[in-house]
């Protein structure tokens, strides 16, 4: 993995867990498989199917809501690849320059919006021309959209903005009344409109609840001490919170992009942080697997499809992994 990379990863979110409605059913998530959904582990930039597909980096990733397409944002060979979940077919959507670094995105009313170096692009799932909207200072790293269009971007310097759909008025920064952000990376927003964020820089997960343009903001986990400790809400530490997302059941999913802690973990309703799958404290390695037996290599973007399984964009082995949970209450 380049110095380049890794420094980005601290600075940009690799999520793509902005959907407006949670996509998974009610689960016990203590036993995860971990496989390879797609990818070769070459880094190149090809492929026409799960098997022989080549991803440079593959961070965000978001599945629609049929099922049907999984989009995949490739960060180094700055391109979004579609892969057709029904045929296993995988091509490309969209090339947005070598430069643009997409990182995470969000479906709304047939685009996908794409948080990448210069701001949000819009890119069309009929593969019609992309369009690029808003600037922010510094690289956008997370977005949301909830249901009724408002979309939420977050960058290294602390801000979320907002902006409504259809974009074309700027951009403008919401106001946190009771805490300062410092590094917000993965958003996630649900059906009610509440906002949820990896902020890198408190080492903590948040909840923001808006009334008008103002947010107040909530500790969900974290001590606010770099670490990794899992247990109740108030003792659990993080030390790369990135991605984001949420479960039905009223569960959050965190990937830890950390280079000796590449995991999957969960913020259950009952207020307890555990580890779903990877090993804490080894460094980053590949292997598919149940639960700890699996590796990853600095996971980034998370997303569940109807059936409640996962799916991770596994940065450093160039790799989609699919996690699927054993146990299901409906």
């Amino acid at each position: 993995m380049s110095s380049l990379f890794r420094v980005a990863v601290l600075v940009l979110v690799l999520s793509s867990c902005g959907t407006a409605t949670s996509r998974s059913l009610l689960y016990n998530a203590s036993v995860a498989t971990v496989s390879t959904y797609a990818g070769d582990g070459a880094a190149a930039d090809g492929g026409t199917s799960l098997a022989d597909a080549s991803f440079y980096t593959p961070a965000g990733v978001t599945c629609d809501n049929e099922d049907s397409a999984l989009y995949v944002l490739d960060y180094y060979a700055g391109t979004v690849r579609t892969i057709h979940m029904k045929s296993g077919a995988v091509d490309t959507l969209a090339s947005l320059g070598t430069l643009s670094y997409p990182y995470l995105a969000a479906l709304y009313g047939g685009s996908l919006y794409v948080a990448y170096t210069n701001g949000v692009m819009r890119v069309p799932l009929d593969g019609s021309t992309p369009t690029t909207f808003g600037s922010f200072g510094t690289t956008a790293n997370g977005i949301a959209i909830t249901s009724s269009g408002t979309v939420y971007i977050s960058n290294a310097t602390g801000t979320i903005y907002e902006a409504s759909i259809p974009l074309g008025t700027p951009f403008a920064p919401v106001n946190i009344t009771n805490l300062t952000l410092q590094n917000v990376i993965g958003l996630a927003v649900n059906s009610l409109g509440t906002l949820y964020a990896c902020d890198l820089g408190r080492y903590q997960i948040l909840k923001i609840e808006f009334n008008g343009k103002d947010g107040t903001a909530q500790v969900v986990a974290g001590t606010g001490t770099p670490g990794y400790v899992d247990g109740s809400t108030n003792q659990a530490q993080f030390v790369v919170p990135a991605g984001i997302t949420l479960a039905a059941d009223g569960s959050i999913f965190i990937t830890e992009q950390d280079g000796s802690h590449s995991t999957i973990r969960k913020i259950a309703a009952d207020g307890m942080v555990t580890t779903v799958a990877g090993k804490p404290g080894a460094p980053e390695n590949f292997a598919d697997g149940v639960g700890q037996q699996a590796l990853f290599g600095r996971p980034l973007g998370l997303t569940f499809d109807s059936s409640g399984n996962l799916y991770v964009g596994d940065g450093d082995n160039q790799k989609v992994r699919k996690i699927t949970f054993s146990k299901f209450i409906n």
